[in-house]
């Protein structure tokens, strides 16, 4: 779908500088049988080729300026999509759609059996006595995140990750001891009082030839798991994320929250060194840096604080912890006779 939607969005820039960004893409879903099975496809061909006469009905409307949430239908070479302008630019692999789910309808004509595949050539060659091991992390795959529990249909019958990993390491018997499967798993749970608290860690699933006892397997597995820290993103959101270029060096900061304890009449400030830096590097503006410190202007934080007769009194920083790409600059107030109302 990202390859079709490319090649229209050259053409509609070609025509008008820009215009291929406001266009949303939803592809067509088809059916076929094979072997007495239903299967679904999309209508998005692999190496699809515009013909002349799309590229001219795509330059045609273009052309006429149509008007937000307008439609084009296109049928051409096995590609079926509607084209629809909408009042805003889209991102790359966020303006495309379909009804159909990620599906794969055979245990080995698949990508996941053919990554699994090249992997196990690697291993090939090792020496007698190793372990011969696949790590695979989900980091975006819907498909493979079933293994972490989520919610599927079970109505259709098609190929699911467990069967394709499971015929691997029956095809690959004497060649391969196991596959571990680990996907990050963020599931929204609620505390007592309503709060939102996700639960936040990795699920590990191992997959071995009956032949082998994984007891030790699944104890250096779990270890490795309780080493690890809870993840942050799910794999569709961590993927979207760096495909945004949200991960990027100069992109802006992951902050840590703020937050202010009182004790003993004094106060003590917590706020993200990160943030401080990019506000004075004029990476975001005034307005960004009091939201990330839990601030604004109709009533900023350190201004009732002063109100109160507080003022600084000692500045630190604190490390943020190995897991986070922040730090703490830590503020303490305390009681000031001359900040205070004479009594």
């Amino acid at each position: 779908m990202d390859h079709c939607s490319n090649k229209i969005v050259k053409i509609a820039d070609e025509e008008l500088r820009g215009a291929g960004q406001y266009l949303y893409f939803h592809f067509a879903e088809t059916r076929h049988y094979d072997r007495g099975r239903s299967v679904r496809s999309i209508a998005a061909p692999k190496d699809y080729v515009p013909s002349e006469a799309t590229v001219r009905k795509i330059r045609d409307w273009i052309r006429s300026s149509p008007i937000p949430k307008a439609r084009m239908r296109i049928e051409d070479s096995g590609l079926i999509v509607e084209l629809e302008k909408r009042d805003s630019k889209q991102l790359r692999y966020h303006n495309y759609h379909t009804s159909r789910p990620p599906r794969t309808y055979s245990n080995t004509r698949n990508p996941l059996y053919r990554r699994l595949s090249d992997k196990a050539k690697q291993l090939a060659l090792a020496p007698v006595g190793v372990s011969r091991i696949i790590f695979l992390v989900e980091a975006g795959s819907r498909f493979l995140a079933e293994l972490g529990g989520r919610q599927h249909n079970y109505l259709e019958g098609y190929s699911r990750p467990h069967h394709i990993i499971q015929k691997f390491i029956d095809d690959k018997k004497g060649k391969l001891d196991a596959v571990v499967v680990l996907v990050p798993v963020v599931e929204q749970s609620f505390g007592s009082f309503g709060q939102f608290r996700p639960k936040r860690y990795w699920s590990a699933r191992i997959f071995s030839s009956e032949d082998r006892n994984p007891a030790s397997l699944t104890a250096a597995v779990d270890g490795i798991t309780e080493q690890l820290p809870p993840p942050r993103f799910n794999g569709c959101n961590a993927r979207s994320l760096v495909r945004q270029k949200a991960m990027q060096h100069d992109a802006r900061g992951w902050y840590l929250g703020a937050n202010y304890t009182m004790f003993n009449d004094e106060i003590t400030y917590r706020m993200s060194s990160r943030a401080f830096q990019d506000f004075l590097a004029n990476r975001i503006n005034e307005s960004q840096f009091r939201h990330s410190i839990g601030s604004s202007e109709d009533e900023p934080i350190i201004a009732g604080f002063l109100q109160q007769g507080y003022t600084i009194k000692d500045a630190m920083f604190e490390p943020g912890g190995i897991d986070e790409d922040d730090d703490h600059i830590v503020l303490k107030f305390a009681k000031d006779p001359a900040a205070m109302t004479f009594k």
